[in-house]
C-alpha cells in the first residue's frame, strides 16, 4: 500500500503550477522534483550515484559489506590523494604496505596493523612476492581479501582509498557489466 500525503492547499497550487495540463499528476510532479534533487546531489534512489563530471551512473558499495568483488577489474584507484596508475587489486594492497612501512617504522607495527600474511625480507614461495621498499614478503589474495586487507590498513594510517571497478560480463560474477564505487574516508568512521 503506498503512503497518502496531504498537502496544504498552497503547496498543492505550486505543483499545478509545474504541472503540464492533461499530463502530469501531483505524483508525477512530485517524482519529477525527487529525481531532479537526486541528480544534483549526485545520488539515485536505488543506491546508485551519477557522475557529475560524466553522466555515468555507478554503484556505491558498503566498504564493510561489500558485495562480493570475484570478477572485477580496477578501473580507477587512489591511495591518500594519488592515483594509483594501471591499479590491480594486489597492488592496491602492495602499495598500503609501503606506505604502511614508512608511517609505522617497523615491522611488527605493520604486522599488527594489516590483515595480511606478510613476512620480513625476501620470501618468494606459496604465493608471496617481495616488497623491496618495505622490505617484506607478503601474499597474494582474491579480490576481497586485498579489498578487506586494504580498507584495514586505510583505517590503521587513517587514509582515504577510493576505488571504482566493474564486474567482468561473466555469469559467476555479482553484478555482471556494473560500475560501482568502493571507499573509505578518515572523516566517514
Amino acid at each position: 500500500m503506498s503512503p497518502t500525503i496531504t498537502l496544504s492547499e498552497e503547496t498543492y497550487k505550486k505543483l499545478q503550477a509545474l504541472a503540464m495540463p492533461f499530463v502530469d499528476t501531483p505524483e508525477s510532479v512530485i517524482s519529477d522534483l525527487a529525481e531532479e534533487e537526486l541528480r544534483r546531489r549526485g545520488t539515485q534512489a536505488n543506491g546508485h550515484t551519477n557522475d557529475k563530471s560524466t553522466g555515468a551512473t555507478y554503484l556505491t558499495l558498503n566498504p564493510d559489506s561489500h558485495e562480493n568483488l570475484t570478477h572485477t577489474r580496477i578501473l580507477s584507484a587512489k591511495v591518500d590523494g594519488r592515483p594509483i596508475h594501471r591499479p590491480k587489486w594486489n597492488g592496491i594492497l602492495d602499495h598500503l604496505h609501503v606506505l604502511a612501512h614508512q608511517r609505522l617504522n617497523s615491522f611488527d607495527a605493520v604486522r599488527r596493523a594489516t590483515g595480511a600474511n606478510i613476512r620480513e625480507g625476501r620470501f618468494e614461495e606459496n604465493g608471496y612476492r617481495y616488497l623491496p621498499e618495505a622490505g617484506l614478503s607478503i601474499q597474494g589474495v582474491d579480490a576481497n581479501l586485498a579489498w578487506d586487507h586494504s580498507l584495514r590498513l586505510a583505517r590503521a594510517l587513517n587514509i582515504p582509498v577510493e576505488i571504482r571497478l566493474e564486474w567482468r560480463r561473466k555469469e559467476a560474477a555479482a553484478r555482471p557489466g556494473e560500475v560501482a564505487e568502493l571507499k573509505w574516508l578518515p572523516d566517514e568512521s
